[in-house]
């Protein structure tokens, strides 16, 4: 079935330009066409949170993090699982695909030439989708969230996970409703969570196999599989949190 898609994704130089990258291949053998991306353009949830908590990190992991704001490119050097692109416009200018930089992905205006089409939304960025957009898409929005719901819902959960010793992490792709990370499950993949990864080469991983994902569900239409119940819904790490992943010896990055 010819899809039309449009794409919801963060600004950033490490998980998204690889994601991009794969999808588009993907999406031109499956008879799919991504109409615009939208590029949310303003600092995460994360990145605030871990300014807040700058006291916490080790020495090698600041000094990493600089490098992946201001050298990206360079970081392949302390990596275990290597980034091949690092630019998600330079992607989308090669490909000639419209997009947008968004200050807000709730504002109606941005979608409205777009309706008519009847497209679905895949979003990967860090910003909850109100109740009137997911209205006026008809319920056909998409969220990849990074655990195998509904354990582990909320926020940057690889932290809890890893912190919790857990053997396997995983991605799921579900509808978006009112409630975080509680939509009927589409599909989903069960990774191994990596010991000798840090925090951000597990999500790493997680992110280069979003693609794959993605092209078994284009196939099927995004049939939904099961609905959630119950969730465990979690928030940014707490000190006790933190204890735990440090006592663990896990690393952010």
């Amino acid at each position: 079935m010819n899809n039309n898609i449009i794409l919801i994704i963060s600004n950033d130089n490490y998980f998204q330009p690889d994601y991009l990258s794969d999808l588009i291949k993907i999406t031109k053998i499956s008879n799919s066409n991504i109409l615009k991306v939208f590029i949310l353009r303003r600092p995460s949830k994360l990145q605030n949170f871990l300014i807040s908590n700058l006291f916490r990190l080790k020495i090698s992991e600041f000094f990493k993090l600089c490098i992946l704001k201001f050298c990206t490119s360079y970081i392949n050097n302390f990596l275990k699982l290597k980034i091949k692109n690092f630019s998600s416009q330079d992607i989308l200018i090669k490909n000639r695909i419209n997009f947008k930089f968004i200050k807000n992905v709730n504002e109606k205006k941005i979608y409205q030439k777009l309706l008519k089409l009847k497209p679905l939304i895949i979003n990967t960025a860090d910003q909850i989708i109100i109740k009137k957009i997911i209205k006026m898409f008809n319920y056909k929005i998409y969220n990849i969230h990074l655990s195998l719901l509904p354990k582990y819902a909320g926020r940057w959960t690889m932290f809890q996970q890893m912190a919790n010793n857990e053997k396997f992490t995983g991605i799921t792709l579900h509808k978006i409703n009112i409630k975080v990370d509680a939509g009927k499950i589409i599909k989903q993949k069960k990774i191994i969570l990596q010991k000798n990864y840090s925090l951000f080469e597990n999500q790493l991983n997680c992110y280069k196999q979003i693609p794959n994902l993605l092209k078994n569900s284009l196939r099927k239409n995004f049939i939904v599989k099961k609905k959630i119940d119950k969730r465990e819904l979690y928030h940014f790490p707490n000190n006790h949190d933190w204890y735990k992943f440090r006592k663990k010896k896990c690393r952010i990055i």
